[in-house]
């Protein structure tokens, strides 16, 4: 077994897990499914031992049941508590996500067992994971870090100026307060638009979509500006609506809080698959889950800042 050739496979069967926050394994869940040799080497959890796993390049994926793509990047902290066990992580932008369909394609040459994906679990793969990503597609050769490489904090974000040629920027400053949501303009989709809205109003917040608005002649000036004035934008991919879709893409240029919506989680496309999206049902019982997910994520963000 190469020192190289090792990498985490984390595994949950939580449709919310890998979406920037901390998750908790019960330490029963640990080093299931990973051979004898490489449960020794890490099963006492010393210090030195979860520098090690921390080293490790990392597989970030959800149990079958889920049908959603996983993620590659690197354990950053672990914190024993109690019986479990806290991760904290971050994702390599470089690498494009894992399709669910070629891990169970590919799973023999990931040494992933025939029912693994079923079960929440964290295995060690003694697997060259890099060799992998660039036999597939999935990373440049240049693009990946060396095992050994010093791992530095990424600088904050620096603001930059934006001189839109398409937009003009609007005179009235952000809103705190304003929630915004980018939705086809049908009524199939009021539903959703009313649980939004609950949900706003729980949390101290108001919402607008962009049917509301009439301060200019050019109605992608009014939705601009609707992004531009808001702290946190809902987008609803339902329907893989063009507007919608554009109307993200201003909001992430923006540096605006998306949170993506959607009843089919396949009408994400593949350069948005890598972002968390929740997935709601259009009935009553659907639509109160969804008022009660999307207070939880409004709040979240406002903890945040």
């Amino acid at each position: 077994m190469g020192s190289d050739a090792v990498f985490n496979f984390l595994v949950s069967g939580n449709n919310e897990a890998w979406n920037g926050e901390p998750y908790a394994y019960d330490r029963s869940r640990l080093f299931e499914y990973t051979e004898d040799a490489i449960i020794a080497r890490f099963n006492e959890l010393r210090e030195d031992q979860l520098e090690r796993l921390r080293s490790l390049p990392s597989v970030f994926a959800y149990e079958s049941g889920r049908q959603m793509d996983a993620r590659v990047g690197q354990v950053t902290e672990i914190r024993l508590r109690n019986r479990e066990v806290l991760v904290n992580y971050r994702f390599d932008e470089n690498i494009a996500p894992i399709p669910h369909q070629m891990l169970l394609d590919r799973r023999r040459t990931l040494d992933i067992g025939d029912w693994e994906l079923n079960r929440t679990h964290w295995a060690v793969k003694d697997v060259d994971l890099i060799e992998f990503l660039k036999a597939q597609g999935l990373v440049a050769a240049d693009e990946v870090e060396e095992e050994d490489t010093e791992i530095v904090e990424l600088p904050a974000p620096v603001p930059i100026p934006i001189s839109p040629t398409t937009f003009r920027i609007p005179d009235e400053p952000i809103d705190p307060t304003l929630v915004s949501v980018m939705m086809p303009f049908t009524h199939e989709f009021d539903g959703m638009l009313g649980a939004i809205r609950a949900a706003s109003r729980e949390v101290g917040l108001t919402c607008l979509n962009a049917s509301e608005v009439w301060d200019h002649d050019e109605i992608i000036q009014d939705i601009f500006a609707l992004i531009y004035r808001s702290r946190v934008v809902v987008c609803d991919f339902t329907t893989q609506n063009p507007n919608v879709f554009y109307e993200a893409g201003i909001a992430h240029t923006l540096g605006k809080p998306v949170i993506p919506i959607t009843q089919d989680i396949n009408a994400l496309p593949f350069d948005l698959r890598h972002r968390r999206a929740l997935v709601y049902a259009a009935s009553d019982a659907g639509l109160e889950e969804l008022r009660v997910r999307i207070v939880a994520r409004l709040q979240r963000l406002l903890d945040l800042g």
